[in-house]
């Protein structure tokens, strides 16, 4: 049986980071789906209901990878930073990780839900 390779530790840093953050990453991913391609949709001319329907396809699956974040932590955990073996997961940094995917998913509802009250590309 082969040892297990050793992860540089800037490796394991950029790993942790992205990990705890992935919740912001998403909100910050959706906020520029929604105000960028929305931004340019509408400037091309391209019909309200299809862009709104890019807003709701760009939220739903923003809410998606938010709730993935919550309901498997250590499976993603172990994708992006695999953790030095003589220490477990930290369950710190899951429980921040869990709260800011929490507030990320509280930003996509918030900007998403836009599409219900404002008519797309300004049209009335």
């Amino acid at each position: 049986m082969r040892a297990p390779r050793a992860v540089p530790a800037a490796v394991r840093l950029f790993g942790t980071t992205a990990f705890v953050l992935a919740g912001l990453l998403v909100w910050g991913l959706h906020l520029a789906i929604v105000y960028g391609v929305h931004h340019l949709a509408c400037a091309r001319g391209v019909d309200a209901p299809v862009v709104a329907a890019i807003v709701a396809l760009a939220t739903f699956a923003a809410l998606g990878l938010q709730a993935a974040l919550l309901a498997k932590p250590r499976w993603i955990a172990s994708r992006l930073r695999p953790p030095p073996p003589d220490a477990p997961p930290g369950a710190f940094l899951e429980a921040v990780m869990r709260w800011l995917a929490v507030l990320g998913a509280a930003g996509v509802l918030w900007a998403g839900s836009a599409i219900l009250f404002v008519a797309a590309c300004g049209g009335g």
